[in-house]
């Protein structure tokens, strides 16, 4: 988020013209959502899933959709991975681990559903998507990320999706406490 969607984001709501004074903590979903809930950040911008935002449908909080993206799977366009592994020993595939947002969301709405079709081979692990691009760009294996971070790749040719394997749209949302004593969030670009 803070690499790929929140600098456009900024960008496009003017948000440089305005006298805020915005400090981001990019850190995993878990730990933003216990900041954000405990009161030590103003602010929460993150992915939504229905299942893993529970805390956030309390009624003071106010939320609002600010953007979509897409989780998809993609691999080195000139990479055999796909030829070479599907029925052997599985697709090779960076994970997240299941403990994680990106992993429990793939776990529930992705994996169940390909089972039938596609065997792979989780060879490595990691939390960090960035970690995921950085490994799939070296051909280790194929990956699930989110489609704005890996768009510049898709474009040039050195990335593609992989076909007949589902994307994920994954909303943008935006959220505030709604009684909170920073003057900064009545803030019409915010549109709260």
């Amino acid at each position: 988020m803070s690499i790929c969607f929140f600098p456009k984001w900024y960008h496009d709501k003017h948000l440089s013209e305005q006298s805020l004074n915005i400090k981001v903590i990019a850190n995993d979903f878990h730990d933003c959502l216990v900041s954000f809930l405990a009161g030590q950040s103003d602010l929460l911008l993150c992915y939504y899933s229905q299942d893993m935002c529970l805390e956030l449908s309390r009624s003071d909080i106010i939320g609002q959709e600010v953007g979509l993206d897409y989780l998809i799977p993609v691999v080195l366009s000139d990479s055999d991975l796909l030829n070479d592994h599907k029925y052997q020993s599985g697709i090779p595939l960076i994970n997240y681990p299941a403990d994680t947002f990106f992993g429990q969301l793939l776990e529930q709405e992705v994996m169940g559903e390909l089972a039938s079709t596609f065997t792979f081979d989780v060879v490595i692990e990691t939390a960090m998507s960035d970690s995921v691009k950085s490994m799939v760009l070296q051909g280790i294996g194929i990956g699930w990320l989110p489609k704005a971070m890996v768009e510049k790749e898709l474009n040039s040719g050195e990335l593609q999706q992989v076909s007949g394997i589902p994307r994920l749209a994954m909303r943008v949302m935006l959220y505030k406490h709604q009684f909170s004593a920073n003057e900064e969030l009545n803030n019409p670009c915010l549109n709260f």
